[in-house]
C-alpha cells in the first residue's frame, strides 16, 4: 500500500508571522509561545519540498527569520519565546543549538531554491560549535556539518565539528548493551544516523561499520512483530517493561531517517523495509493499531498512550510525520531509480556519498 504524500495544511495553521507555536488543543493551536527546537525541524522539512506553493515559501521565511533571531551574537542559541515575541530566557538548551546547525547544515546544501540555501549558509557561520557534554546535541550537530563538508558552504570549523562530534557520539558499549548510554532515553535513531553519516563523509569504514551495527541494535530493540515499538519518553534499559508509553512522533522520524541513511550506504532490503514500517508506525502499525495521521490535513496526533491516542496535533509531532512520509517517498524515488540505472543525484534532497559495499 502506497502511503500518501505531505500535507501542509495544519503546519501552516500553526505557523504566524512571528513562528511555529509548540503546542496544539486537538487541531487548533495554543498560542502560548515557541520554540527553536521545533522551528529547525520544521525549516528541514518544508525546504526540502519540491512541490512549491506560496504557503510554503511564506513559512519558509518565518522560520529562517526566526532562527536568525534566535542566534545570539556570541553564537550561542536562543530556544524558547514567548507568545508576545519575548525570549524567555538568555541561552537555550544544548539540543537547541544543536538542532540549529542540524536545520541549517541540511538546507545550505538541500534547501529548495538558491535563496534559501544562501540564507541558511549565513546563518550557520554565525552559529558557535556545540560545547556540552551530552550525546545528542553533538548528534544533532554533526548531521548537519556532515551535509556541510566539501560544500561551496562548508566552513573552516566545519571539519573540527564532524571530528569533535564523532569523539562524543562514538562511545563503545558492552556487549550486552551497546549503546554509548546507559538507557535509551529521546530520538535515539539521530545517534547512529550521526555516526553512519560521519563514516560516509569522512570515508571511515570502521565509524560507518560502528553507526550499522548500533542502528542493527535499535532496530532489534525497539521492534516486535510487524512493527516498531518505540522507546517511551521515560527512557528504557534492560529489564524495564514493555511496551512503554508514552511513545512519541519524534521517534519514528529518527528511526526512518537513521534506516534510510543505512540503505544509502547499503542498499541493503532491510533497511528499507525499516524505513517503511517506521513510516507506518503513524498508520496503524504500532502497539495499539491506532491511526495516528490526517492524511487530508497534514496534522499527526501527540503520541500513543497505554489504551489512547493523545489527540493533541503539536509542531513536533506533525513535523516528524511529514518527515517521515518525505523519507518515504524519497525511499521510493531512489529504488525505482536504482532499479532502472538512473542518476537521482539532481534530486533537491539527494545526499552524495558512495554506497558501502560489505
Amino acid at each position: 500500500m502506497n502511503l500518501p504524500r505531505p500535507v501542509f495544511a495544519h503546519l501552516g495553521l500553526l505557523t504566524d508571522e512571528r513562528g511555529l507555536w509548540e503546542h496544539a488543543e486537538f487541531s487548533h493551536p495554543r498560542r502560548e509561545g515557541y520554540t527553536t527546537d521545533d522551528v529547525a525541524r520544521a525549516l528541514i522539512v518544508v525546504a526540502a519540498e519540491t512541490n512549491r506553493t506560496e504557503d510554503l515559501d511564506r513559512v519558509t521565511r518565518v522560520y529562517l527569520r526566526f532562527l536568525g533571531r534566535a542566534i545570539r551574537s556570541d553564537g550561542r542559541v536562543r530556544n524558547r519565546m514567548d507568545a508576545r515575541g519575548r525570549w524567555t530566557e538568555q541561552v537555550g538548551s544544548d539540543d537547541s543549538h544543536g538542532r540549529m546547525i542540524w536545520s541549517l547544515g541540511v538546507v545550505a546544501r538541500d534547501g529548495c531554491a538558491p535563496w534559501v540555501r544562501d540564507e541558511a549558509a549565513a546563518l550557520a557561520e554565525r552559529v558557535a560549535p556545540v560545547q556540552s557534554g551530552h550525546l545528542r546535541p553533538h548528534a544533532f550537530a554533526l548531521l548537519g556539518a556532515c551535509e556541510l563538508l566539501g560544500s561551496k558552504s562548508s566552513s573552516a570549523w566545519t571539519l573540527d565539528v564532524v571530528k569533535g562530534g564523532v569523539g562524543m557520539v562514538d562511545r563503545p558499549g558492552s556487549p550486552n548493551w551497546p549503546w554509548p548510554e546507559p538507557r535509551l532515553s529521546y530520538d535515539n535513531g539521530r545517534m547512529p544516523a550521526a555516526i553512519i553519516e560521519s563514516g560516509r563523509k569522512l570515508g571511515d569504514v570502521r565509524l560507518l561499520e560502528r553507526g550499522l551495527r548500533l542502528l542493527e541494535w535499535l532496530v532489534e530493540v525497539e521492534s516486535r512483530p510487524g512493527h516498531f515499538s518505540f522507546t517511551a519518553v521515560g527512557g528504557w534499559a534492560t529489564g524495564e517493561t514493555r511496551p512503554g508509553f508514552d511513545q512519541q512522533p519524534v521517534e519514528a522520524w529518527a528511526m526512518a531517517d537513521a534506516c534510510f541513511r543505512a540503505w544509502q550506504a547499503t542498499e541493503e532490503e532491510r533497511w528499507a523495509e525499516a524505513v517503511d514500517r517506521a513510516a507506518r508506525w503513524f498508520f496503524g502499525a504500532n502497539d495499539l493499531g491506532e491511526t495516528l495521521y490526517d492524511a487530508e490535513s497534514g496534522a499527526c496526533c501527540d503520541g500513543l498512550g497505554p489504551s489512547w491516542v493523545n489527540r493533541n496535533q503539536g509542531a513536533e509531532s506533525t513535523i516528524s510525520a511529514l518527515a517521515t512520509l518525505q523519507l518515504w517517498h524519497e525511499l521510493q524515488a531512489a529504488r525505482a531509480a536504482s532499479s532502472t540505472g538512473s542518476d537521482t543525484t539532481a534530486a533537491p534532497t539527494a545526499r552524495s556519498a558512495a554506497p558501502y559495499v560489505r
